[in-house]
């Protein structure tokens, strides 16, 4: 420490996933993770961005080898690295990554997790125009995927059922069927978004 210039205390300051909750010297602190893990780390380390989590965000909770870690990966690729040979279809085009799941693995996966994610399924964007994030997205099936089916429109009425039964915990793939509607209509009304793109 350099004479007549003090080192400035972090308490209760945030950096990325880490907050300092106890001072133990003037360089070292107990800092607290996002996911809930307490550390001693050096001061600087983590001021600078030399360590920016307790060490979850490089072990991703055990989850590397989960498939949605493939997924994410992916999409974080496609979006964001230029280097990717899918980067002119996405990221070229404006196509991009939610800063919430960006940076952010456990995001992504308990999003997936909750919004009905199952082995084998892929995630779709509803509207290709738009990025990936938790209110564009859904899973569907490889061929769902790649040949969308062409929406067909429903009254009021019809509306009004499918949501009462998705209040019910009706899941909305059998809604689907049940209509023969693609997805992404069912996810817009359970989701209350604009009518009129499924209202006859």
């Amino acid at each position: 420490m350099r004479k007549g210039r003090p080192e400035k205390d972090i308490l209760g300051f945030r950096y990325n996933k880490l907050i300092a909750i106890k001072r133990i010297s003037a360089r070292r602190y107990i800092f607290q993770c996002d996911c809930g893990n307490v550390k001693e780390i050096t001061k600087y380390k983590v001021v600078f961005g030399e360590i920016k989590s307790c060490g979850c965000l490089s072990k991703k909770h055990g989850l590397s080898l989960h498939p949605l870690y493939g997924k994410w990966r992916d999409i974080k690729q496609r979006c964001s690295n230029t280097k990717c040979k899918a980067y002119r279809n996405y990221g070229a085009k404006g196509i991009l990554i939610c800063d919430e799941w960006k940076n952010n693995f456990l995001s992504f996966y308990n999003w997936a997790i909750t919004n009905g994610w199952e082995n084998g399924l892929t995630i779709d964007r509803i509207y290709n125009n738009k990025g990936y994030c938790p209110d564009n997205c859904h899973f569907v099936t490889l061929s769902e995927n790649t040949s969308k089916t062409c929406r067909r429109k429903l009254n009021e009425i019809a509306v009004k059922v499918i949501k009462y039964y998705l209040a019910k915990g009706v899941y909305y793939r059998e809604l689907a069927k049940i209509y023969k509607v693609d997805h992404a209509t069912i996810w817009q009304i359970k989701n209350n978004k604009t009518w009129e793109r499924v209202i006859i």
